[in-house]
């Protein structure tokens, strides 16, 4: 499915994700290269997917450790920790 890359309110590139695998397969128009996560551009200054994809992983990871601090483990009497 397409999606915008946003940094805030800002549109970075447009991307297709894979939702069953969760990925980003393409990367299309890019918008504001200087707003792309860090260390997500190759030598040559073009996108490293692997990298990005490496990114929106762990983007997604901080995401889910915000919105759910009480993981499945807790209903056992265990202390949740962040995820990391």
């Amino acid at each position: 499915m397409n999606y915008k890359l946003m940094h805030k309110h800002i549109h970075v590139a447009d991307i297709l994700i894979d939702e069953a695998a969760c990925a980003i397969v393409k990367t299309g128009t890019v918008y504001h290269l200087e707003h792309l996560p860090v260390g997500s551009l190759d030598g040559k200054g073009h996108i490293d997917r692997a990298a990005l994809n490496e990114w929106w992983v762990g983007a997604l990871f901080r995401q889910a450790d915000r919105e759910y601090r009480r993981p499945l483990s807790d209903a056992c009497g265990h202390t949740a920790k962040p995820f990391r």
